[in-house]
């Protein structure tokens, strides 16, 4: 934003903070038709250590009472409590014991799978799905804390050089049924290639031919078969 608006930058920041970013969804609820099947999905995970908190975070009363109108999240108060709880959904991570939670460095408190379980219980969800780290398997997902917490980081190859699989989380049926799909993205010149198209029909096809042969080509083509939701065990 600096080097793009340099000489409007408090306007633009003013806009973002007050219009734009109050306005972007901070979760959802996923259902199936029925409703017999829910999960919870966001960026970060399960906030946790908010002052004076008595129980899970109640996503339909606590989220919906917070002025999302911030100009930061950053450096903010033990006492502020509707701060920390939209930090925690953003930024926090899952850890698999006390230990790790107590010793983490990450940007929010880090939530253990009894933080998980009573999550899920007072939302009346199946699970959570979240993002914001490469799940440590490596694969476009990572199932933890007895399957009640999905990672799904669509960005493969994270940064150029992790080597990791994206995934995509596709939910359908009913009851709502889970698959995870993986995919390598291919490097920048042949991804131009795959791209290049003037809108027709005949491009579309051909495009997705493309995609499909370099899937191929790093061993993709069964993945959709093998890579459920519930078949991702944590490492």
């Amino acid at each position: 934003l600096e080097s793009k608006f340099p000489e409007s930058l408090s306007d633009v920041w003013n806009a973002l903070t007050t219009g734009v970013f109050p306005r972007i969804p901070i979760a959802a609820i996923v259902s199936d038709s029925s409703g017999s099947r829910q999960i919870g999905v966001f960026h970060g995970g399960v906030p946790v250590g908010l002052a004076d908190q008595e129980g899970p975070v109640h996503l339909e009363g606590d989220l919906k009472r917070i002025s999302r109108s911030r100009q930061t999240l950053q450096r903010l108060a033990e006492s502020d409590v509707d701060g920390r709880l939209l930090y925690g959904l953003l930024w926090a991570d899952p850890a698999e014991s006390e230990e790790e939670k107590a010793n983490s460095g990450s940007r929010a408190a880090k939530f253990v799978e009894a933080d998980t379980q009573a999550f899920c219980e007072r939302n009346e969800i199946a699970l959570i799905v979240r993002s914001h780290e490469v799940p440590r398997s490596l694969r476009g997902a990572w199932s933890s804390h007895s399957g009640r917490c999905l990672t799904v980081f669509s960005a493969s190859n994270y940064t150029g050089s992790v080597g990791n699989l994206g995934g995509v989380l596709e939910c359908q049926g009913e009851p709502l049924d889970l698959h995870v799909h993986e995919h390598w993205a291919p490097p920048w010149p042949r991804l131009a290639r795959i791209l290049a198209s003037d809108g027709t029909a005949s491009d579309s096809v051909a495009a997705a031919a493309a995609v499909m042969e370099w899937e191929a080509e790093v061993g993709l083509e069964t993945c959709e078969a093998g890579c459920t939701a519930e078949s991702l065990t944590p490492l």
